[in-house]
């Protein structure tokens, strides 16, 4: 797979979440061959009709917005907080682009003070 393919699958699936990630929403990977692009999500908690929705919108969005034509599918994990993600191996064509900060939020509370 191209360099240019791949950029392009990257960028259009960032801009296909604008507005479609949920607190609930731990990761989201993104992987891919030369005739399917699957986004693959893990959730904190049940899994719910409006998720689905929401990732089947970015799904859609995804597929509208590249040139290649190829077909997006989607996959829903449930891995409840504080249990380790594990989303396999990260490669070129599955790349990880949403991981939610579950750190101390304390520290943040800090600098606000």
């Amino acid at each position: 797979m191209n360099n240019e393919l791949r950029d392009e699958i990257i960028i259009c699936a960032l801009n296909a979440l604008i507005e479609k990630v949920t607190p609930a929403l731990r990761a989201l990977v993104v992987e891919w061959s030369e005739e399917l692009i699957r986004l693959i999500a893990y959730y904190d908690g049940e899994i719910n009709e409006a998720h689905r929705e929401l990732l089947s919108l970015a799904a859609t969005e995804l597929e509208a917005s590249l040139t290649s034509g190829i077909e997006v599918t989607r996959s829903y994990h449930r891995v409840d907080f504080p249990a380790d993600l594990e989303y396999g191996p990260l490669t070129r064509n599955r790349v990880l682009i949403y991981k939610r900060y579950e750190g101390n939020y304390s520290e943040f509370l800090e600098m606000d003070s």
